[in-house]
């Protein structure tokens, strides 16, 4: 993750930015919103850096839960799986407007 999002005129979008999300390695969604927060930007609608603030947060939280992963044991892993099967899986990735892995990234911090 860069340190400023733009520099003068140059401005750290996609991969540049750091928009490869640590947890699962997702980010192509937040790579085309640098682009267009960019081309906002430039085109006097927005700005750059409090544009991609919320990217950032999102960064963060995914730092969060990898720190959490690399931590577990194999047999933690299979616990976790198992879990994800059952009803808190259900109840995970049943759709709602509330991020799981958002409150996760809050519950977890705390222990690391």
């Amino acid at each position: 993750m860069c340190k400023e999002p733009r520099i003068g005129n140059t401005f750290f979008t996609g991969n540049c930015f750091g928009t490869i999300m640590p947890f699962l390695g997702f980010g192509q969604f937040d790579s085309i919103l640098t682009g267009i927060y960019a081309a906002e930007d430039l085109s006097g609608n927005g700005s750059y850096p409090i544009l991609t603030k919320s990217i950032r947060k999102s960064y963060e939280r995914s730092l969060t839960l990898r720190r959490a992963m690399e931590k577990l044991s194999n047999n933690s892993y299979d616990l976790l799986v198992k879990q994800l099967n059952g009803p808190i899986g259900k109840r995970l990735f049943k759709p709602s407007r509330r991020d799981p892995l958002k409150i996760a990234s809050y519950l977890i911090r705390p222990f690391l």
